[in-house]
């Protein structure tokens, strides 16, 4: 599999690697190469935080249940 031909290499200035989530079949920089820095681009919607460590949470965090949206 893809997954179990580790090699070491070392990330280049101004690059990173990406990886995708199911390594033997995700297309990532084993594929299309090392990703550019100066190239990112992106919002971030949502930050999920262990909740162990998540801001403003404390040690009981409340979760609610979601009905999704209303109908139209």
């Amino acid at each position: 599999t893809r997954s179990a031909r580790a090699e070491l290499r070392t990330v280049p200035e101004g690059g990173f690697f990406y990886l995708g989530d199911n390594p033997d079949l995700s297309d990532d920089s084993r594929q299309y190469g090392w990703g550019a820095i100066d190239r990112v681009e992106g919002r971030v919607g949502v930050r999920a935080y262990p909740v162990t460590t998540a801001p403003g949470l404390g040690n009981r965090p409340v979760l609610e249940e979601y009905a999704g949206p209303p109908p139209p």
